[in-house]
């Protein structure tokens, strides 16, 4: 299939930022001639949006993880998702997390491996993904030479765990403001979703991560969280567990570079690693990393 790269970045960068009212009914406001759905695969929902229903080529696919404490919904209207076009030539799923232990209803966390709520829960989300990939490819056509992760915090740390575990499915997965793992808290062990001699095949990596992130330090160490007591491993560390797996040609910088995007390339299968971090952000993302990730995701095959 070939992508015009064009038409996908500019429907990403023409959709608008929504507020509340994009939500009527638990619907979120899409194009005509598109399709938004709820879905449910091992009897937990998922959102499936599929620019060109009619279609009976093959097109990629993208998973967007949502962080702790939201949901899928809260995720995709974020995402810009309301005004996508019929043009934009990629699936996107968006799934739900289990309902947070003692928290409110809609709070849906992931086990991602050291994050205590996801932890608690005990959810198998990676295999979840599985089911819903395979409900997905039981009424679309989907490339599987591209099938993609992205995900924001605890979303992020999901596709850490999904790049080790289904290393063949993944082509290439992103991470926002997140941790390869660490300690739920501490004395207790380290979980951490390390790749080397676990996943079968090299998959490409982007971490994008704010210096000001008070949450998940780009450096590591205890969370800033009063309500969390996790320590996280730093960003360097997950760099360089990858640069080892995919056996790309360097190792992370004592410090990256600022504002700028650090690659580690010529790696098993052509693979890379990457990284940006940005001097000013917080916690938190923006519809434009998604659309950096993409442009770049488009780039990278099974």
């Amino acid at each position: 299939m070939t992508i015009d790269r064009r038409q996908l970045l500019g429907g990403l960068v023409g959709l608008s930022v929504l507020g509340c009212s994009a939500v009527k009914g638990g619907v979120i406001a899409h194009q005509p001639g598109t399709l938004l759905e709820t879905r449910k695969a091992k009897g937990r929902d998922y959102l499936l949006f599929h620019p060109r229903p009619e279609t009976k080529k093959a097109m990629p696919l993208m998973f967007c993880f949502h962080g702790g404490g939201t949901n899928a919904e809260k995720f995709a209207v974020k995402a810009e998702i309301a005004k996508a076009s019929k043009q934009f030539p990629l699936m996107l799923v968006f799934p739900n997390g289990t309902a947070e232990p003692g928290g409110r209803p809609n709070a849906r966390v992931w086990n991602s491996g050291h994050s205590p709520s996801g932890l608690a829960g005990g959810a198998d989300d990676v295999s979840f993904v599985s089911k819903i990939l395979a409900d997905i490819k039981a009424t679309h056509a989907v490339d599987e030479e591209r099938i993609y992760a992205v995900g924001f915090s605890n979303g992020g740390m999901m596709a850490y765990r999904l790049a080790v575990q289904r290393s063949d499915v993944f082509a290439a997965v992103g991470m926002i403001g997140s941790s390869i793992g660490g300690k739920s808290a501490p004395g207790e062990a380290s979980i951490i979703n390390d790749p080397r001699g676990v996943a079968k095949r090299p998959v490409n990596i982007f971490h994008i991560h704010g210096m000001k992130d008070t949450s998940v330090y780009v450096g590591g160490g205890p969370t800033g969280k009063p309500t969390s007591d996790r320590i996280d491993l730093a960003l360097s560390e997950a760099v360089d567990m990858w640069v080892e797996h995919n056996e790309t040609k360097k190792k992370a910088p004592k410090s990256f570079p600022a504002d700028e995007v650090w690659r580690s390339s010529g790696g098993k299968g052509g693979s890379e690693v990457r990284v940006k971090v940005l001097t000013n952000r917080t916690h938190n993302w923006l519809a434009k990393d998604l659309v950096e990730m993409v442009d770049y995701f488009f780039e990278c095959t099974r």
